[in-house]
């Protein structure tokens, strides 16, 4: 008795830490991704890297798919919807600031919120509808059209399918795939990324596929295990432990992360729209972890 109960006090502890070192690994990928676009890479190169490299270190996960051939095809297809996002994400970040295109990205828990109410029946109590208040507030400062071009205002509003397939996934996560084990979950999803990736890299024009500086190889290999693998494994097990709403909140302290890329490693100007919605984001995440 006393070491189920141990147990059951240790799982969320545990969750909650694995979503937070994921946070990291996952606030790092603005970094890695400029890194990358300075060593001449395009945004749909760096993703095919991000994507492919944990999709061969997973690729045992594959074996054995024929016992769960209908949670694998999921997983699959998801991971063609999430990759599709994150290329809108690091669209974004080639044309505006990291904090601007992370705030977007991380409106997640709102959809998460909004998802699991729509399609899964989750019970919208009235701490979820005063955290997706907060989230849809910050949304308004995020996309401010002070000191943002039209082109840049358009890839902001691009890029909500980040937000918008990760919630997906998510959800997915805790709903469709627990038969599966963290390896095939992350081996089916990156596979599906490769897949969704490659009709975009194949249209371009004499595509840049090697960096062509060193800073360059140093980006793939931070965007392929620090940005994408480890974090992708530690989520995969830490949503089974806290749920896809509680995995949201807690992940959003990726944020965090991100800001200090965008304005203190990049040095980039910050704007008070970004200033509030930051704020707004960090209240709706204190918020849950109160309750």
């Amino acid at each position: 008795m006393i070491n189920s109960q141990t147990e059951m006090v240790a799982s969320p502890r545990k969750g909650t830490l694995f979503i937070l070192a994921a946070s990291i690994g996952f606030g790092l990928n603005p970094l890695f991704a400029r890194w990358a676009y300075a060593a001449g890479l395009s945004p749909e190169a760096a993703m095919l890297f991000r994507a492919i490299g944990p999709a061969l270190i997973a690729l045992p996960g594959i074996v054995g798919f024929q016992q769960r051939k209908q949670e694998s095809l999921i997983a699959l297809l998801l991971g063609m919807f999430i990759g599709l996002g994150t290329l809108t994400y690091f669209r974004s970040l080639a044309v505006v600031p990291v904090a601007t295109a992370a705030l977007v990205y991380f409106t997640y828990p709102l959809f998460t919120i909004l998802l699991g109410w729509l399609f899964f029946g989750q019970r919208l109590t009235r701490l979820s509808l005063l955290t997706g208040l907060l989230v849809l507030l910050a949304c308004v400062f995020i996309l401010s059209p002070a000191g943002l071009a039209p082109d840049q205002l358009t890839a902001l509003a691009i890029s909500f399918l980040m937000p918008v397939s990760f919630a997906t996934i998510l959800l997915g996560l805790d709903r469709w795939l627990k038969g599966l084990k963290p390896l095939q979950v992350l081996a089916f999803s990156a596979w599906g990324q490769v897949l969704i990736l490659l009709p975009f890299i194949l249209l371009q024009q004499a595509p840049q596929l090697l960096p062509t500086a060193a800073i360059g190889w140093i980006a793939i290999v931070g965007l392929i295990v620090v940005s994408s693998f480890m974090p992708q494994i530690l989520t995969i097990r830490g949503n089974v432990l806290l749920g896809a709403e509680r995995t949201a909140i807690f992940g959003s302290a990726e944020l965090i992360t991100a800001l200090i890329v965008g304005w203190v490693i990049l040095d980039e100007t910050v704007r008070t729209a970004e200033l509030a919605g930051a704020g707004l984001l960090i209240a709706a995440i204190l918020l849950r972890y109160r309750h």
